[in-house]
């Protein structure tokens, strides 16, 4: 896929969360004879795939030519978690009090579910399943908070997402027309994985150097992080 934040607790502050997806030309993920990891195996053929992650904003993106989906929100199995799901009222909690807080074995395999992510304004197209894909595998799809507007699409599963799920509006009570089966992801036939500890890789060209790197002085970055006005970022056209 091209774009994939993903939940895990495997990593240090989760859910994934909050990111900004804005102004990116997305296309032609779909190189399927690629050996990989299993998960990413499951997001090939996909441009911009929320495994789990909640309260994205993805906003203007240029996508098309996908063999799945322009945009998936998605459910992320994690087979071997170390902490159980936070609740919605722990999102918030901060990398620093993430730390100080002991892990809760849940005992097995964890199920994250996209929730409350917003996708707006995205020019989506030539996708072979469908345009935008919102999906679970143990929850009913209008329960998870997630909305859509002012996109041009097709096809979308549920079917008319953005009636049933507008960002300003009442979501829909009935979402079961055209629902995704995503088992059907984990069934694909997919080229074995690739232990990336072993697996042979092109040889490196010589790579050019930093200009004096031995005797230029350090200069110190300065107004870091750089601030973005997001709301000036256009939607791109296609090259």
């Amino acid at each position: 896929a091209g774009v994939v934040p993903n939940s895990g607790s495997y990593e240090l502050c989760y859910p994934e969360r909050q990111t900004t997806i804005i102004g990116n030309l997305v296309y032609s993920n779909n190189q399927g004879d690629t050996p990989a990891i299993d998960v990413a195996l499951l997001a090939m053929g996909n441009g911009i795939v929320v495994a789990g992650g909640v309260l994205n904003d993805i906003q203007r993106n240029q996508v098309w030519d996908h063999d799945k989906a322009g945009i998936a929100l998605v459910p992320y199995l994690e087979e071997d978690p170390n902490d159980d799901l936070p609740t919605p009222e722990e999102w918030d909690t901060t990398c620093a009090d993430a730390k100080q807080q002991r892990p809760t074995d849940p005992g097995g395999a964890i199920l994250w579910n996209a929730q409350q992510n917003r996708v707006i304004g995205n020019e989506i197209s030539d996708s072979r399943q469908y345009d935008i894909i919102l999906a679970s595998a143990d929850l009913d799809v209008g329960t998870l908070g997630n909305c859509f507007a002012d996109n041009t699409m097709g096809a979308t599963a549920p079917t008319d997402l953005e009636a049933l799920g507008p960002c300003d509006g009442t979501q829909a009570t009935d979402w079961s027309a055209g629902t995704y089966d995503i088992i059907t992801w984990l069934a694909e036939d997919h080229p074995p994985s690739a232990d990336w500890t072993t697996a042979d890789l092109p040889a490196l060209e010589p790579q050019e150097n930093m200009p004096d790197a031995a005797t230029a002085p350090a200069n110190p970055a300065t107004n870091m992080p750089v601030d973005v006005d997001l709301d000036a970022i256009a939607l791109p056209a296609k090259p």
